[in-house]
């Protein structure tokens, strides 16, 4: 390549993490984000696995340490306040939960200059650079472009159809939707309460507890805003635990919604423009998965960069890489995919799990 200039669209987990990895390599690169000033976006995130290898490589493990909590998930209920499994503690697992802002506002940190405000307009490959167009009106070249622009990328758009106007046909419906919420409350037990088509989850971050609740609903289920606190406490309230009672007595009058959806597209890259994190595996939640693969994506990706030597390196190299990273999340989304359906089982299948649960060799 004659030129290396990475334009990285999107300033979410995985764009932040693989600006700072270019930086760290001297490799010039430009960040734009959609959006005209910060704001908080999510609940809490596990940082495990890779995670925790890619972290360190960031400089923000030890930052994680001081302000997380340790992800050590003690019992799982059923709605009735029945203990189903008690979960032995793991001294040895160094998974942590932590506030959503907290991370981002320290990989945000690390890097300086984000350009706010601007997104893409079109992408044009030519034969030794990319032209790209901005909402802006201006334009620039680049030797490769990173989407890193999340569920609803438009840069997945120009992968798959050569658009970014085309729609998102490989977004996929979980079947549930998800209320959430953090409360200044700390209470120390990470726990679950699992119930027929629906639970609650619940951790405890910096300053505070996350609460998470899940119902498995048609696509077409709306949830206006004014209208989560009373659909909370009429479909919940069967929850006899006495925290999740006294939470829905108290209730914020800010509660995220989202529909859960699922990212899988069949490719990852057109040449040299390639995705990363939720733009190319989206997953649950609830999996506190999806950050590490976003991190551990923009430190394997910053490698492919720094080895091509020329456009052809690069294509070869991204395929590559590609392959091998869509196999890890691939396993991430069935483990997503399992983990979220197993807690709100319909009828006779909650019945055969409970009692599955019961067996030791039953993991979580």
């Amino acid at each position: 390549m004659k030129q290396k200039k990475i334009l990285i669209i999107g300033a979410g987990i995985s764009g932040l993490s693989l600006a700072i990895n270019l930086q760290r390599m001297k490799i010039p690169f430009r960040i734009i984000e959609k959006q005209t000033n910060w704001k908080r976006k999510g609940l809490a995130m596990s940082i495990q696995g890779e995670g925790l290898n890619a972290a360190a490589s960031l400089d923000i493990l030890e930052e994680i340490k001081q302000k997380s909590t340790k992800r050590n998930l003690s019992r799982i209920y059923d709605p009735s306040d029945k203990v189903l499994k008690n979960i032995a503690t793991n001294s040895h697992d160094m998974s942590f939960v932590i506030r959503r802002d907290v991370i981002h506002n320290a990989l945000r940190a690390r890097v300086p200059k984000i350009k706010m405000g601007i997104s893409v307009s079109n992408i044009t490959e030519k034969k030794d650079l990319i032209e790209v167009l901005f909402s802006d009106s201006s334009s620039d070249t680049f030797s490769m472009v990173v989407g890193a622009d999340g569920i609803n990328s438009k840069t997945r758009k120009y992968v798959l159809d050569n658009n970014i106007n085309s729609n998102n046909k490989d977004l996929q419906y979980s079947g549930s939707v998800l209320w959430g919420f953090t409360l200044p409350q700390k209470y120390n037990e990470i726990f679950e309460v699992w119930d027929t088509n629906k639970m609650c989850a619940t951790y405890p971050v910096e300053n505070g507890t996350v609460f998470s609740f899940f119902m498995n609903v048609p696509e077409s289920f709306s949830s206006p805003k004014q209208e989560r606190q009373k659909y909370l406490k009429k479909h919940f309230s069967s929850f006899s635990n006495s925290i999740v009672q006294n939470v829905l007595h108290s209730l914020p009058e800010n509660i995220f919604f989202d529909k859960v959806r699922y990212s899988r597209p069949a490719q990852w890259n057109r040449g040299k423009v390639t995705l990363v994190g939720d733009s190319c595996h989206s997953l649950s939640p609830l999996s506190g998965l999806g950050a590490n693969l976003a991190m551990a994506d923009a430190e394997g990706l910053v490698q492919v960069i720094k080895l091509s030597n020329n456009d052809e390196d690069l294509s070869r190299h991204l395929n590559i890489f590609n392959s091998v990273r869509k196999v890890e999340a691939d396993k991430a989304y069935y483990k997503s995919k399992l983990r979220t359906a197993r807690g709100m089982m319909p009828l006779p299948w909650k019945i055969i799990r409970n009692i599955k649960m019961k067996q030791s060799g039953w993991e979580y």
